[in-house]
């Protein structure tokens, strides 16, 4: 089986830009986008559920499982998310996948304004996401999994960060 990397953080902190760029630098691995994954999602699981919290963790286990299914026999992935660590970790659990790697990526609350304006989503920039991330610090912490702090990182430092992993 081969490596998973999963990139997570809050809005604006560079996982989907990093995620874009290897996209389009390495052919030899698989790189998935959790967003665009759950918009193909049927609706109606959506609304099975009861809170946003049930809904991440039956999301975030439902890619796991469809990324050791489709893609972890022949390439590498590298997954682009947005859930607790928590979640991510009984993911890799119960589907019995042992290499792998969880990177949250961080950055000042400044940059993430920045960045949020920048792409036009200056409404991210409120307090629930500054305490979402500050939440996935601290969680990441408690779970030992690594913070990369992106706010003075160009694209390809981060990007060479990553390709070191694989």
């Amino acid at each position: 089986m081969k490596k998973l990397i999963i990139l997570n953080g809050a809005c604006g902190v560079g996982k989907t830009t990093v995620a874009r760029e290897l996209e389009k630098s390495r052919e030899d691995v698989k790189v998935l986008f959790f967003d665009a994954w759950v918009h193909d999602s049927k609706k109606e699981e959506k609304e099975k559920l009861l809170s946003g919290e049930d809904w991440q963790r039956v999301k975030t286990k439902e890619c796991v499982k469809m990324i050791k299914e489709k893609y972890l026999n022949d390439v590498p992935v590298i997954l682009d998310i947005q859930s607790r660590p928590e979640f991510i970790k009984m993911a890799c659990e119960e589907n019995i996948i042992t290499d792998y790697k969880v990177l949250l990526l961080d950055c000042s609350e400044a940059e993430r304004l920045i960045r949020l304006k920048q792409r036009g989503q200056a409404e991210l920039a409120n307090e629930d996401m500054k305490n979402w991330a500050e939440y996935l610090r601290n969680q990441s912490k408690n779970f030992g999994q690594e913070i990369i702090n992106t706010s003075d990182m160009s694209v390809s430092e981060m990007i060479e960060n990553i390709n070191n992993l694989l």
